[in-house]
């Protein structure tokens, strides 16, 4: 098998071959907005060495790149051939979407079908039909996309689903999006996500914007969550695995996830933040074991206080300052009981990382903004302004 293409009902306006920016669907909720994607997966389709094909009803439209010279580099500038031969160069050569992969290709063709009421097909088109649309893609690179289809869009139904998350019980390296791959996980998933119930901002190569808060989302809905079998889930989640390192201390947990955590031996569970969770809920405080900072350390941590009193944060050496080798897998700082807590790792990262966590934590404490919120996002913008403001000598 060496064709496949999408089709839907109704004749493609060829202006979304030609024109940048205008994305018109006619579904409610489409999953493309961009006004881009048919161009990008041409081009990519192109330089990848497939053949694209556009079938408007009966009429057949063919794509090739020709080359060209534009000033003192060399494109492969893209071309459309009409049914009735001539041919038309279009604004885009095979550059665009450069960094992408056969896969972004081949999802915004089968997105485009999708919010049209179309499919994905396997198949030679050998004629056209009356009153449909159909895009035929031909080259290995592109079939092989289509045999693994299922890391594009989720389907089948989910096992779970909560607060605005749908939950698959498989392994998966990719988040998801309303059902639509939007990028990889930081680490691989025990379990398949898909936000369907927030919105999430896109970049226009319709990766995630934030991936932060994707992962917020994640978490959230684990930690709310009243089904056990979801719950034992996280808490046997694996070191290494994104379940075992997302962040819960800040979460709220579910009265089911408390009656779990009361029963499980700590030193076996791989994410510390649940136990940090549990003991918080609890009213207890762990804390972590201290460690002795050598003298380069103590060096650095001297420097470090200095800038951030030298650019109007002064206060920050007002809080307790502990070094621990057991603030968790990846984690520079924590504030705990009203203390500011450093991981020794954080030193190996040179003085400008522990000053940069010095302030996150400081701001934590002295404000009470967690992590991945709007808040502690719009502080740090405005402390950088401000610091600008003064280097200047003049407020903006």
């Amino acid at each position: 098998m060496k064709h496949i293409h999408f089709a839907n009902d109704g004749l493609i306006d060829l202006r979304a071959v030609t024109v940048f920016g205008a994305s018109s669907k006619v579904g409610a909720n489409p999953i493309g907005y961009f006004g881009t994607g048919l161009k990008y997966a041409i081009a990519v389709t192109l330089r990848l060495g497939c053949k694209i094909t556009l079938w408007r009803g009966k009429d057949k439209y063919t794509f090739h790149a020709e080359p060209t010279r534009i000033r003192v580099d060399d494109f492969d500038i893209v071309n459309m051939t009409h049914p009735d031969g001539t041919v038309q160069e279009l604004a885009f050569t095979t550059e665009l979407g450069k960094k992408w992969e056969p896969w972004q290709a081949f999802r915004e063709l089968w997105c485009n079908a999708i919010d049209e009421g179309g499919q994905v097909l396997q198949g030679h088109v050998t004629d056209g039909d009356d009153d449909r649309t159909l895009v035929e893609l031909e080259g290995e690179a592109m079939v092989d996309v289509y045999n693994h289809r299922d890391n594009i869009m989720l389907m089948g139904a989910p096992k779970w689903f909560e607060n605005g998350v749908e939950i698959h019980y498989k392994k998966s390296h990719h988040a998801y999006y309303r059902n639509v791959r939007v990028g990889d996980s930081e680490k691989p998933t025990m379990l398949t996500y898909n936000v369907v119930g927030h919105g999430m901002d896109l970049t226009e190569d319709r990766t995630l914007k934030y991936g932060f808060l994707w992962n917020s989302k994640i978490k959230r809905a684990l930690a709310e969550s009243g089904d056990e079998q979801l719950l034992k889930e996280l808490i046997d989640a694996p070191e290494g695995s994104l379940e075992a390192a997302l962040d819960f201390s800040d979460e709220d947990p579910s009265p089911a996830l408390l009656k779990m955590l009361e029963g499980e031996d700590f030193r076996a569970i791989q994410n510390k933040s649940l136990v940090r969770m549990f003991q918080k809920q609890k009213g207890e405080v762990i804390r972590p074991k201290t460690v002795k900072v050598d003298t380069n350390e103590e060096m650095m941590l001297r420097r470090a206080l200095s800038f951030l009193a030298a650019i109007g944060y002064d206060d920050i050496n007002s809080y307790e300052i502990n070094i621990s080798d057991d603030l968790g897998e990846g984690i520079l700082g924590r504030a705990y009981d009203g203390e500011i807590w450093l991981a020794r790792q954080t030193f190996m990262k040179g003085t400008k990382m522990v000053a940069g966590t010095l302030f996150e934590e400081w701001v934590h404490l002295h404000h009470g903004f967690h992590d991945e919120t709007r808040a502690l996002q719009d502080f740090f913008l405005d402390a950088m302004i401000t610091i600008g403001e003064k280097l200047r000598g003049e407020p903006l």
